[in-house]
């Protein structure tokens, strides 16, 4: 009787359940199940014989060594396999499930050994009559290339006892090797480090040897390069320059010397005339004074004469007046000789050039003297020359001349005496420097 095809959310069903119930078997049960559907291709069906009667379960089989697990084959990789089958053949996976679960199938693998001994699970309930086991052809041929993989593996397995066994033997006399060799290993090891503490000490003996090669290195690279120096120095001829500019500086010296005797003996001669000037301003400023003062009286007493003259004939110049008055004088002494005439006219000339004189002696004599002669000593002569002169020129000669005689002090105590004992010093180094080489050689 053909069964109508499962609709898809029936067969969504009975895949999901097929799948929990394969999912729970153990990994004999899914090795068996995935004998029972490797050769169904696609479209076929699984057909197991009927059973007839109740099948009583066998006796248990002897005890057998476990089934090897074959290569590439386990739980995940038959999942994988039986959902990558197709539709088909996960129906016929589906079918052989169930029929796995009926008792004659896992019955019929518990008698030809292939599952291990387990207590038979209740029969399952079906409205299909009795099947009987019949195992199918398929099946037998797989159970016994199972079998005989299961001789090939025990055989394997002795061989690997026996080489075990050899192995074992081998690993123990490689044990008392090396326990031999670890025992002298130690005692080397022990060398060793005895070794390395010698060979530490050598290292830090001889890296100290080195440092202090090094650094005799250095210093005699040093030497050579301060050798070298003082060879140039030499060659400088610094004592000659020395010498000669001593010479040198003692005759300037000498020069400087009588340069500074002449100066000071210059100097004492000014301050002298100095004083004299000084004097000479006295009696100048005093003659000045009497002459400004006789200058005023005679002013005054010629401006007496003109107002009394103006009193007589008013708007008159004195100068004709008088001229005029002289010359009516002369002639009106018959009485008098020709030279009293003559001195009344010089008279009257006189008188005539008074007013001129008054005013020139005040403006071009009296007036420019009293700008050089003045009687505080402040200003004319005494700011202009003297002063400067005293406080200045005579004050810088001083100092000059005592710092020629503090360059002469300093030359011969700093320069010239001590610059000479250490010539002489350098000749006495220079001839025991002579005396060595010449002993070295």
């Amino acid at each position: 009787m053909t069964n109508p095809p499962l609709a898809p959310n029936e067969r969504t069903a009975l895949l999901d359940l097929l799948f929990r119930r394969i999912s729970t078997m153990d990994d004999s049960s899914l090795r068996a199940l995935h004998q029972l559907t490797i050769e169904v291709r696609p479209g076929q069906r699984i057909q197991l014989p009927p059973r007839s009667t109740p099948f009583t379960p066998p006796p248990p089989p002897p005890q057998r060594p476990p089934i090897t697990k074959p290569s590439g084959i386990g739980r995940r990789n038959f999942l994988l396999g039986l959902f990558m089958g197709g539709s088909a053949t996960i129906c016929a996976a589906a079918a052989a499930g169930v029929a796995f679960y009926d008792q004659t199938l896992r019955d019929l693998l518990l008698q030809q050994g292939v599952l291990p001994s387990l207590t038979p699970l209740p029969p399952t309930s079906t409205a299909s009559p009795t099947l009987s086991p019949t195992p199918p052809t398929e099946l037998v041929d797989q159970i016994a290339y199972l079998q005989s993989i299961v001789v090939g593996l025990t055989a394997e397995r002795d061989d690997l006892k026996v080489r075990l066994g050899a192995t074992e033997t081998n690993l123990n006399n490689a044990n008392r090797e090396i326990g031999r060799l670890n025992g002298e290993n130690s005692v080397l090891m022990t060398e060793r480090d005895t070794l390395r503490i010698k060979v530490d000490g050598l290292t830090a003996d001889l890296s100290a040897a080195q440092n202090k090669v090094t650094v005799l290195e250095t210093a005699t690279q040093q030497n050579i390069k301060l050798i070298g120096l003082y060879n140039r120095l030499e060659a400088a001829d610094l004592d000659s320059t020395v010498k000669t500019g001593l010479s040198e500086v003692d005759d300037s010296l000498v020069s400087l010397n009588n340069s500074q005797t002449a100066a000071a003996q210059d100097a004492t001669a000014i301050k002298d005339d100095l004083r004299v000037i000084d004097n000479q301003m006295v009696t100048l400023n005093a003659s000045v004074d009497w002459l400004d003062r006789e200058v005023a009286t005679l002013t005054a007493n010629f401006r007496a004469y003109q107002t009394a003259l103006s009193n007589v004939q008013p708007n008159v110049d004195v100068a004709e007046s008088t001229n005029r008055f002289a010359a009516d004088v002369a002639t009106a002494m018959t009485f008098s000789s020709e030279e009293s005439r003559v001195a009344v006219q010089a008279m009257g000339a006189l008188v005539a050039r008074l007013p001129e004189f008054l005013n020139n002696v005040n403006q071009q004599t009296i007036a420019p003297v009293r700008t050089w002669i003045v009687p505080d000593q402040q200003g004319g002569l005494y700011k202009l020359l003297i002063a400067p002169l005293r406080n200045g020129l005579l004050t810088s000669l001083q100092q000059l001349i005592n710092s020629a005689e503090n360059v002469k002090l300093i030359y011969n105590e700093k320069l010239a005496q001590p610059a000479q004992r250490v010539l002489e010093q350098r000749g006495r180094i220079r001839a025991d420097i002579k005396q060595v080489a010449g002993a070295s050689n």
